[in-house]
C-alpha cells in the first residue's frame, strides 16, 4: 500500500502526535545508536520520552507556530493517526545571503521488517 503525501505539522491539528515524534526520536537513539540531541540514561539505558523529549518536541511545535521551523510528517495512511516518519527543518540560522535556506535537523522514520516495526535514524 502506498503512503499518503507528506503534510506539514500544524500545531492546531497535530499536537496529539508529539508523543509519536518523541518515541520515534528515542527509538532511533536506542535501536540504531543514532546521535540525536539526547543520551540514554547511563544506569538503565532508557530514554525520558514523557519528560524532556516531549518538552523538546512541544518547543519545536511552538517554533512552527512562530514561523521558525517546519516539520514534515509522513503518516502511514490518510487517517493521520500513525506516524511513519518526519523531517524537522530549522529556519533559525537564516543569513542575509540566504534567508530562504533551512537546516535539516532531524530525519527519522519507522521501518517495517518482516511485520516487526523498527525505528531508523
Amino acid at each position: 500500500m502506498a503512503l499518503p503525501s507528506p503534510v506539514l505539522y500544524s500545531p492546531l491539528k497535530h499536537t496529539p502526535i508529539l508523543q509519536q515524534l518523541a518515541q520515534i526520536h528515542a527509538d532511533c537513539i536506542l535501536t540504531d545508536d543514532t546521535l540525536a540531541t539526547f543520551l540514554p540514561n547511563p544506569e538503565d539505558g532508557s530514554m525520558d520520552v514523557h519528560g524532556k523529549m516531549l518538552v523538546y518536541w512541544a518547543q519545536h511545535g511552538d517554533q512552527v507556530a512562530a514561523g521558525m521551523r517546519d516539520i514534515v510528517l509522513q503518516f502511514t495512511d490518510a487517517s493521520e493517526r500513525e506516524l511513519a516518519g518526519y523531517v524537522s527543518l530549522s529556519y533559525a540560522a537564516a543569513s542575509e545571503t540566504g534567508p530562504f535556506q533551512s537546516s535539516v535537523e532531524k530525519l527519522r522514520s519507522v521501518r517495517s521488517i518482516g511485520g516487526k516495526a523498527s525505528r531508523r535514524g
